[in-house]
């Protein structure tokens, strides 16, 4: 038995395994590289071989179910293969199965109904954050080393957080997407990964780009010094509540060491009434078109809240860049005295995610990032 099946029972991570077909790759794959030239095997892909986990929910590969966590679609098999899976086999992938993920990623949490509740490997108490829940656990049991999730208001960021792995949402219409939605959940959603190491999200981001982005001269790290550029800092909560003196402690331990490796770091203002934030079109269109109960307005909100678990309410420091397209990506430098992780979001401009991504590579040089991984017995 794998340790991805021991792993289970336990976790909760694994909702839908392509064990066999999985297996078979590697063979095939090792069978063809034994063959290979040493000229010829510094031609293969950056990630010939690797094992990946695809989020149960947007990403479509022909032939294999995806269930977007509900049991109404576990044997919905899909007929295509999308634009941005067909990239990422392309990298040399081995796809080994799709991780749980709350129905249809409506929750910052995982807990899909049918599959069962993600939790952490390192404590199994408290739940391993969403909706890329899945990809999250696996990824800190050491059971892949990057797995893909999707983001339409932290479903990334925020399970990279509770996990203390790196996670990015991509700048706006940077990754490739379709056939289907082109534009998921009304342009907030984008599809990203979960990863241990720097090197991972930027050789991955390099490979799922659009074209027009990867002939940019911002399509690679840059090898200029750092240290001068200014970063922003704010404490002020969105939402008007008070901020968690483990976030306050997270957010100072990370401006000393930034400050430290020469980073300017100032306070800024970022004061934001959430009355402005914008409704996604989706929800506004539902109830002009009365697709939700014939009712008062305030019934009618109601049901959208209880429906998407007050989603972008519940998490107004990472959903507003999805509002806005911003790259944004979560560094994981802190833990609580039992050992849980709390994340640091760190925003770029637009189009800056190479840019945003060499923070964490100098915090990473210098071995300030807290990426540990709970390997299963």
């Amino acid at each position: 038995m794998s340790a991805l099946e021991k792993a289970q029972p336990t976790l909760h991570e694994m909702a839908i395994p392509f064990y066999d077909k999985a297996r078979q790759k590697a063979k095939e794959m090792t069978e063809k590289i034994k063959a290979m030239s040493v000229a010829e095997r510094e031609e293969l892909p950056p990630f010939y071989g690797v094992p990946l986990l695809i989020k149960d929910l947007g990403f479509m590969v022909a032939d294999t179910v995806m269930s977007s966590g509900c049991e109404w679609f576990k044997d919905d098999k899909k007929t295509v293969t999308s634009a941005d899976m067909q990239a990422i086999e392309s990298a040399g992938f081995i796809f080994v199965g799709r991780p749980n993920t709350p129905e249809f990623g409506l929750k910052t949490v995982s807990d899909s109904p049918y599959y069962g509740s993600v939790v952490l490997p390192n404590d199994t108490t408290p739940n391993a954050g969403g909706s890329s829940g899945g990809s999250a656990a696996a990824v800190k049991a050491g059971l892949v080393p990057i797995a893909a999730g999707s983001d339409a208001g932290g479903s990334v960021r925020v399970p990279a957080s509770d996990a203390g792995l790196i996670g990015l949402k991509p700048t706006r219409d940077r990754i490739l997407a379709g056939p289907g939605s082109l534009r998921p959940i009304n342009h907030l959603s984008t599809y990203s990964v979960l990863t241990q190491t720097t090197r991972d999200l930027a050789d991955y981001l390099k490979i799922i780009q659009r074209p027009r982005f990867g002939d940019s001269s911002k399509n690679v790290l840059p090898e200029q010094n750092q240290s001068k550029i200014k970063i922003g800092y704010t404490t002020d909560s969105f939402m008007n509540d008070n901020v968690s003196q483990s976030a306050k402690a997270a957010l100072n331990h990370a401006i000393k060491v930034l400050q430290n490796l020469g980073y300017i770091v100032e306070p800024v203002d970022l004061s934001i009434d959430q009355a402005d934030v914008p409704v996604p079109e989706n929800i506004v269109k539902a109830i002009d078109n009365k697709q939700l109960p014939n009712d008062s307005l305030s019934k009618q909100w109601e049901v959208v809240e209880a429906t998407c678990d007050h989603y972008y309410w519940r998490t107004p420091y990472t959903m507003l860049w999805n509002f806005t397209g911003h790259p944004a990506i979560n560094i994981p430098m802190w833990s609580d005295d039992n050992g849980l992780s709390l994340g640091v979001q760190l925003i770029g401009n637009w189009a800056s995610d190479f840019d945003l991504i060499a923070v964490p590579v100098a915090l990473e040089a210098t071995s300030q990032l807290e990426v540990n991984i709970t390997t299963l017995a």
